[in-house]
């Protein structure tokens, strides 16, 4: 099985810990890091030996090798970077808020019912044992309760 080619767009402390998440599987390459700060991008290319940089976003987008983008910049950039990775057809991790307002989100998920080949997820995993869902879940698995593939 070929690695997973990942883009990160922005070299904050969040990237830093995708990266090191992404490395762990070993599924994954992480080809591509863009910043806007070159001292950042620098230092968080050189500790993980990331091979491409770049200060513009659309290099990552324009790299037909990229699967998947990572959006870990300020949340004010969120919704346009997200916007020109689902049209460029990369699969999105984007950190949260996505937006900066309810218009931006719908604006978002127009977007994505347009194209559903791209896969995209946000970053609220963290809190995702506190929603009720995942206490359903986790309890018809203790049950033993079939998965939709098994009833199959």
């Amino acid at each position: 099985m070929s690695k997973f080619q990942i883009g990160i767009i922005g070299a904050g402390m969040i990237a830093d810990r995708h990266i090191e998440n992404f490395l762990k599987t070993g599924k994954a390459n992480i080809k591509w890091l863009a910043d806007l700060k070159p001292e950042a991008m620098a230092n968080l290319a050189s500790k993980h030996r990331i091979p491409q940089t770049s200060d513009d976003y659309h290099d990552i987008l324009n790299d037909p090798e990229v699967d998947s983008v990572v959006i870990c910049t300020p949340p004010s950039s969120h919704k346009q970077i997200y916007l020109d990775s689902v049209t460029a057809g990369k699969h999105v991790l984007i950190e949260k808020p996505a937006a900066m307002s309810l218009a931006g989100i719908d604006e978002m998920i127009a977007l994505a019912a347009r194209h559903p080949e791209v896969k995209i997820c946000d970053c609220s995993a963290r809190h995702s044992r506190l929603q009720p869902k995942f206490r359903i879940v986790k309890k018809m698995i203790e049950e033993g309760k079939p998965t939709q593939s098994e009833k199959q």
